[in-house]
């Protein structure tokens, strides 16, 4: 992934999707540094193309290993958000198809501690990462196996500072989100 072509850079990318869907889509969750080289180089890569795959493939990671992919969260999730308020829709939309994947496998407490950072420095991305976040609350809600591993406080500032968004698409969905929040953590949590 390092290669300074993006060739070379694209086979990488074309090897690790090759083993894991020739292991029938199961692997196990130990994939050492592939996860720190995906999130620091291929999610910042220049070819905007690469970037799609590099998010394909950890969509692909994700259903593969199951809940046990949470612990590559802190290399991955960032730039996953960040890809959110890419100029090219093909980007938001891989974006967001893995970052709800990551959501489905390992539960929306992989998201909340990136929502803060997301919310206050990748303005655009708000409305798709609030959408995200309300969807993998609906399920977490309904039984999710990690439902015990959400902290809504953690939640509530940004959202508050959703609230406060030029767009009401964006205040509408934060509202939503904000509701849940109340639900578990009660109204004492907003004052």
């Amino acid at each position: 992934f390092e290669a300074k072509s993006w060739k070379e850079r694209k086979k990488g990318l074309e090897k690790v999707d090759a083993l894991v869907k020739g292991a029938n889509k199961r692997i196990e969750a130990n994939l050492g540094g592939l996860m720190s080289a995906l999130g620091r180089r291929m999610l910042t890569d220049v070819n905007k193309n690469l970037i799609i795959q590099s998010l394909k493939l950890l969509d692909l990671l994700a259903e593969a290993a199951g809940p046990k992919i949470a612990r590559y969260a802190k290399a991955v999730i960032g730039g996953m958000i960040a890809c959110l308020a890419d100029a090219k829709k093909q980007v938001q939309d891989a974006s967001a198809t893995a970052l709800k994947q990551w959501v489905h496998q390992a539960g929306v407490g992989v998201l909340a501690p990136f929502v803060e950072e997301g919310v206050a420095k990748v303005v655009p991305a708000r409305l798709a990462l609030l959408k995200i976040l309300q969807e993998g609350l609906e399920n977490h809600v309904e039984g999710h196996p990690h439902k015990e591993s959400l902290d809504y406080a953690q939640l509530i500032n940004p959202l508050v500072e959703c609230l406060q968004d030029k767009t009401a698409p964006v205040r509408a969905a934060a509202e939503s989100v904000l509701g849940k929040c109340v639900e578990h953590e009660g109204y004492k949590a907003i004052a």
